[in-house]
């Protein structure tokens, strides 16, 4: 895989995650182009994938951990939304 298919995919990935709330987007929108093929080169397609959705997750469920301290978010279908939200 190249540099770009490899830059593509990890922020294809990373964004669908997001997406779907089951990630964050941390990948897509903090990394750059170094360190994307520092941490994601040399691997497989299915390796890249694995990863990304393993970083995400991690860092959502982190961030949702944080928000629901505040006590102005609640889970709803395991993401954290505002109280203010949910109440609409």
């Amino acid at each position: 895989m190249t540099n770009d298919e490899l830059l593509k995919l990890v922020r294809a990935t990373s964004i669908d995650l997001m997406n779907a709330g089951k990630g964050d987007g941390t990948i897509y929108a903090c990394y750059g182009d170094d360190e994307i093929i520092a941490e994601f080169g040399g691997k497989t397609a299915e390796q890249v994938i694995r990863k990304v959705r393993k970083m995400d997750k991690a860092t959502a469920d982190h961030f949702n951990e944080v928000r629901m301290f505040s006590g102005e978010y609640r889970m709803v279908d395991g993401v954290s939304v505002s109280i203010y939200e949910a109440e609409r």
